[in-house]
């Protein structure tokens, strides 16, 4: 009768020790594939992110070199997006009126730090503008380029 029941206790005890050791191996497996999949969602985003000028972008601070170059007597215009009926118009206006150089630094594919460091330099080159030549310089240089001003049609 011992060894009867030896027959059935082995089998048990070594399906439940490969149940055991199976479920620690499908575990590991399960958090080696989550840290996989974890480093590649990362790296996608990093990619995405240089891509779209993130990582150019991230450390530089807009007003600072905005700042610098208005000091040099060389400010410039960014810009992204896509580009505007008036943009060629603006970008000359802004070179004769203001000599500041129109930039184009992005298209539609933009980064929050690309966007970030755009929007801080043009504030600080609408500021400088708006001392240097007044308050409402820039609002009328955005009118003269407008397509539908009588400026643009003529000619």
């Amino acid at each position: 009768m011992k060894t009867k029941m030896v027959y059935m206790l082995v089998p048990v005890v070594a399906l439940a020790g490969f149940g055991w050791a199976y479920w620690l191996w499908s575990a590991e497996q399960s958090d080696a594939a989550a840290t996989a999949q974890a480093s590649a969602l990362k790296a996608r985003n990093e990619a995405k992110e240089d891509l779209y000028g993130g990582k150019a972008y991230a450390a530089r601070d807009g007003e600072k070199e905005a700042l610098a170059d208005i000091a040099k007597g060389s400010p410039k215009y960014y810009v992204y997006g896509l580009p505007a009926r008036s943009e060629s118009a603006m970008a000359e206006i802004m070179h004769s009126r203001f000599g500041i150089e129109w930039t184009r630094i992005a298209g539609c594919m933009v980064s929050d730090p690309l966007v970030r460091f755009a929007d801080t330099y043009d504030k600080e080159v609408e500021s400088y503008i708006a001392r240097r030549f007044g308050p409402n310089a820039f609002v009328q240089a955005e009118k003269d380029a407008a397509p539908d001003h009588p400026s643009q049609t003529e000619g």
